[in-house]
């Protein structure tokens, strides 16, 4: 029996071995360290296991699918399957951690006896790429609702409630993506899920980066992780994005107004019934299961998939 709880840490990941390497040095530098990553590789054909052994850590293992998935739930789900600890942690392969992460969220689900726990995130370059991305917002009550989306790189979870749940489910299977919806089943099924008022994780999407695994940009993860372990940059981001809200908040239109008098009841109901707008608009807007999966490959210049048939 040990005195802290194993974390053990799953990133799934494919033919993006220059952005791993960042995220796995984000991880290496947590103040908390009793820890494992399970690197599972969707069929890499790059220098991925390379980059992964050249950290010469025995706390990181790698594992390569046979074929290759084409999205993030299979991988995830054997990275659970070969996973020892108490307490699991999901991260994205081009997200970036705050030392602070772990620490925090292993000490907040420990104090308030939580099945799952999360922090706040900050998507960079957020005015850029604006209208692709939901930025955090949390409330009063210190409550999670499901129309919140929240990216699985801030979740920290009971290992038994992936059990209790469930698998994620294949894309292929729903409208909305995988991670929404399994927080979405973790939120229906009554567990009790707890919201953490720090900002421990930088995230730079791929998915609203057109050509991303084509280019194998790097420079905005080399531009972060050389600048986010001082106050400095912190104090930059989270001023930007003060900014931003003020200015979206208190510049409120005639059309916003209307907007708001149909938003209040449309809340009220969403949160009566538990229900996850996400979904009902991935509905509307890619028509069948796996679009959302099959746009997001379009935007990273991987071709689209066929799984529904």
């Amino acid at each position: 029996m040990t005195l802290t709880p194993l974390v053990s840490i799953v990133i799934s990941t494919f033919n993006r071995s220059n952005i791993l390497k960042y995220t796995i040095a984000t991880v290496l530098k947590q103040t908390y360290q009793h820890f494992e990553i399970i690197v599972i590789g969707d069929h890499c054909t790059d220098d991925t296991e390379e980059v992964v052994n050249s950290f010469a850590d025995d706390r990181i293992s790698f594992y390569n699918l046979e074929e290759n998935f084409g999205e993030q739930s299979y991988p995830n789900n054997i990275g659970f399957q070969r996973s020892k600890g108490e307490l699991l942690a999901w991260l994205n392969h081009d997200d970036l951690w705050y030392p602070e992460h772990l620490q925090v969220l292993v000490d907040e689900i420990s104090r308030t006896d939580s099945d799952l726990v999360y922090s706040w995130y900050l998507p960079y370059n957020f005015q850029q790429f604006n209208r692709f991305y939901n930025l955090p917002v949390f409330n009063e009550e210190n409550k999670h609702y499901p129309f919140l989306t929240i990216p699985a790189s801030t979740w920290l979870l009971k290992s038994k409630l992936v059990t209790e749940i469930g698998l994620w489910k294949s894309a292929w299977e729903i409208y909305n993506v995988p991670s929404q919806n399994w927080l979405g089943r973790v939120y229906k099924a009554g567990k009790k899920i707890t919201i953490v008022n720090r900002l421990t994780t930088i995230a730079i999407h791929s998915g609203c980066r057109k050509d991303s695994y084509l280019n194998r940009e790097e420079s905005e993860h080399e531009e972060v992780f050389n600048q986010m372990y001082t106050a400095e940059f912190r104090e930059s981001i989270l001023t930007e994005l003060c900014t931003h809200m003020a200015y979206r908040f208190n510049r409120i239109s005639l059309k916003q107004y209307i907007k708001n008098i149909f938003k209040i009841p449309l809340n009220f109901l969403i949160i009566k019934y538990q229900l996850n707008p996400n979904a009902w608009f991935s509905v509307f807007i890619f028509k069948k299961k796996g679009g959302a999966v099959n746009h997001y490959r379009s935007v990273r210049g991987l071709p689209h998939l066929n799984r529904n048939n």
